[in-house]
């Protein structure tokens, strides 16, 4: 993955997909839960993020501090 990505498919597509599946994401993800899927964007305020179980589902883990010399992750989270 380059140091600032975005998958190949089209984001008006995985927006369209995600808004429908919001309702369903919302009730199983509530706030507070923890969550593992796959980093699949990387930009300079964080990392976007596919879950685990929720296919259609996208989620922004925004980077407001970045110890030194660390790097946003590449893959699995």
């Amino acid at each position: 993955m380059s140091e600032y990505c975005w998958p190949d498919e089209g984001y008006q597509t995985a927006a369209a997909r995600g808004r429908s599946a919001w309702d369903r994401t919302v009730a199983d993800l509530p706030v507070g839960t923890s969550i593992t899927g796959e980093v699949i964007g990387r930009q300079p305020f964080g990392v976007f993020i596919r879950f685990d179980g929720h296919a259609d589902a996208i989620g922004l883990a925004e980077v407001i501090a970045m110890p030194t010399r660390r790097t946003l992750p590449l893959g699995p989270v």
